[in-house]
């Protein structure tokens, strides 16, 4: 297993949902947007392009996100 230097430097871990919402805070303040990115694109399925698609994303789904190995590490929604 490789170990994730981005979520790494959060101090949140990778099957956390708390590191989805942490990049999205990143993105809407504009901190480390591209570290932001990575992560969110790295752990859910999801191929948005702007801060706002990512937000409004996350605040429709965050309560319906499971973390799932089977899936490829990735936050899914059930």
């Amino acid at each position: 297993m490789i170990l994730d230097e981005d979520a790494k430097s959060l101090g949140i871990a990778n099957n956390d949902i708390k590191l989805l919402e942490k990049a999205v805070s990143m993105l809407k303040i504009g901190r480390d947007k591209e570290m932001a990115y990575r992560l969110l694109l790295r752990y859910t399925k999801q191929t948005f392009k702007t801060d706002k698609e990512w937000g409004n994303w996350f605040k429709k789904n965050h309560k319906n996100l499971y973390f799932s190995e089977g899936d490829g590490y990735k936050f899914i929604i059930i």
